[in-house]
């Protein structure tokens, strides 16, 4: 993540260049002068560009272009993001004319892709579930285009899966350069030769692949026979064959700021397993019927989850990954329900029982479980503590409600001094606020436009974010019907509607200066006093619905607790890290209250 896209950069390991030049548009620069100096040998260039990566920040005259192109029927619209990929495009076209114009475009390979899904919020990876961050499809399901001369046939396609890894085994293979002491027999690969339209990329435009840096895959070794490498080489692919093996692996032994815990993975066929290690929970889902992994099949199909499981701990064992081991600070008690932990001597005790006392739903991600869905967890043969046997089955608990006794921030994004944690699910409590200052943006953008005035404003003021996001809701009975009034009502809507006003909080009251941001007047910062609150933690989204039966409730308990009155119009507090605002989808509905007088 660079400071900024544009000269100075601030980047310690690169120059800066001239004044507001495109970081996009010196990558291509500085790529093209290696191509060049290294065109009359073999070489190897690896390209990761910056873009596109928060900042957004494109060049003025691209993100113009691309505003004036008529709106898409969904959200988001973002035509500053648009730019910036537009802008990733026209560097990989220069590469491309520069080997044309050496000649050299006949004998060069070209592999294309992304490290990992794009960021929700930002951008709109259905029908996949959830996005960058995540350990679901939509977290490491990514473009892949190769183009290799006289090896894959220009404007061809692939379906079969695969994975980052196995970009190294194909070249290797393919140039015939994975011979070693332990394996001499391996044969010899196809040498490029010139052929076709190297410009015409060809290869799977929609494949699985490795999220960010972590992923490995193979199940058997890869064409080959190198038992170095963890990739299968994909020439029989381009060749129009198949691979020998079923199977891709991914492990993921630590936290993201996106939101993913600790997890592996395995994909055999149209089957994909997850094991989450936080909460010793497994997930299967089958792609074919269920891109969007919306249902957990784990507990339909027991045997299939004790299989692909001991495949993935063969696994596993075989690479010998590094697996996440419990923190020695954690407090059970705090973090996980008594019914799914396991002893610490190891005891264990039938696992129907510890089934049912398992939540239902998936890990954080931004996906709302189907309330009909079975619950799910651990594999059907591992049993468990007997505390979990001692734990009767109660009310369904909302996905994730076990992580609400802990404050939900999974980036730099975090509390303001002296902010109350986050409250519990679908549950009314009295809060108290400290005085805080805040900055809102309004002026009826859009919610992203609004997100964006407010992110641009604490970058230019060198201001550190924090979150909850604060957003402010039009009142009951505004022209366009409905919607979330002083007293907390609002009634069914046709259309759901955009927050009038998002705010971003200061971490103390001290920082900046309130009034109207001299950069643009769009963001007022202004002081907030002292404000007791009546509040509801709810699950599953941040939008008007969602606050609108948060409000009902409070509405409610208001009536039951006559001590109490309105003392303001509702707000809600969005949680989680406001770079990807759809993982968790924690929020709180809120309406301010002051004690109510005695009667005279």
């Amino acid at each position: 993540q660079p400071p900024s896209y544009f000269s100075p950069y601030k980047i310690p390991t690169l120059p800066d260049g001239p004044a507001g030049e495109y970081l996009t548009d010196r990558e291509a620069a500085e790529a093209e002068a290696f191509i060049v100096a290294h065109r009359d040998r073999p070489f190897f260039l690896y390209l990761p560009h910056y873009c596109v990566h928060t900042p957004i920040q494109a060049k003025p005259d691209v993100a113009a272009r691309f505003a004036t192109k008529k709106a898409a029927d969904t959200d988001p619209q973002n035509p500053a993001y648009a730019a910036m990929v537009s802008s990733v495009d026209d560097c990989m076209g220069r590469l491309l004319a520069t080997l044309d114009r050496l000649g050299i475009a006949d004998r060069t390979a070209i592999f294309f892709t992304s490290d990992n899904g794009g960021l929700a919020g930002i951008t709109d990876t259905s029908p996949l579930r959830a996005g960058k961050g995540s350990a679901y499809e939509g977290g490491v399901r990514v473009p892949f285009i190769v183009s290799w001369p006289g090896l894959t046939p220009p404007g061809s396609t692939c379906d079969v899966p695969v994975i980052t890894p196995d970009i190294p085994a194909t070249v290797i293979d393919v140039l015939g350069l994975g011979a070693t002491a332990s394996n001499p027999a391996q044969p010899a690969g196809k040498e490029m030769q010139p052929a076709g339209n190297d410009t015409e990329p060809a290869g799977n435009d929609t494949q699985p692949a490795g999220k960010d840096t972590e992923p490995a895959g193979k199940d058997t070794e890869p064409a080959g026979g190198d038992p170095l490498l963890d990739g299968a080489s994909l020439a029989p692919l381009f060749r129009g064959g198949t691979l020998d093996r079923d199977a891709i692996y991914w492990h993921y032994p630590h936290y993201h700021p996106g939101g993913a815990t600790p997890y592996s993975a395995i994909r055999a066929g149209d089957w994909r397993l997850v094991h989450f290690y936080t909460l010793d929970r497994r997930e299967l889902y089958n792609l074919r019927a269920d891109e969007g992994e919306a249902r957990d099949l784990a507990a339909a199909e027991p045997a299939r989850v004790v299989e692909l499981s001991d495949r993935l701990d063969r696994w596993l064992a075989d690479v010998g990954a590094q697996l996440p081991a419990p923190n020695p600070a954690a407090d059970p008690a705090r973090d996980v329900p008594a019914a799914r932990r396991r002893p610490a001597d190891g005891r264990k005790n039938d696992a129907a029982k510890a089934e049912a006392a398992k939540p239902a739903g998936g890990e954080d991600d931004g996906t709302k479980d189907d309330a009909n869905t079975p619950p799910a967890g651990g594999r059907p043969d591992e049993k468990r503590g007997d505390d979990a046997a001692a734990a009767k089955p109660g009310p369904p608990r909302a996905a994730g409600e076990q992580d609400m006794r802990r404050p939900l921030m999974v980036s730099e994004a975090a509390l303001p001094a002296g902010f109350p944690a986050p409250g519990p699910v679908d549950r009314v409590i009295v809060k108290t606020y400290p005085a805080h200052r805040l900055a809102r943006a309004t002026a009826g953008a859009a919610a992203n436009g609004m997100f964006m005035k407010l992110f641009r404003h604490i970058e230019r003021n060198k201001i550190a974010m924090t979150a909850p996001v604060v957003m402010d809701w039009p009142a009951a009975g505004d022209a366009d019907g409905g919607g979330a009034g002083a007293d907390g009502g609002g009634g069914p809507r046709a259309k759901q509607r955009e927050p009038e006003a998002m705010a971003f909080l200061y971490r103390e009251p001290s920082i900046g200066a309130a009034g109207a941001d001299p950069a643009d007047p769009a963001v007022v910062v202004a002081d907030v006093p002292e404000t007791v609150v009546v509040s509801i933690g709810l699950r599953g989204g941040y939008g008007e619905d969602m606050v609108n039966r948060g409000l009902e409730k409070l509405r409610e308990w208001l009536a039951a607790h006559p001590e109490w009155t309105v003392a303001g119009p509702p707000r809600s507090l969005g949680y989680n890290s406001p770079f990807v605002p759809d993982f968790a989808k924690y929020s709180e509905a809120q309406i301010p209250v002051v004690p109510t007088p005695p009667r005279p």
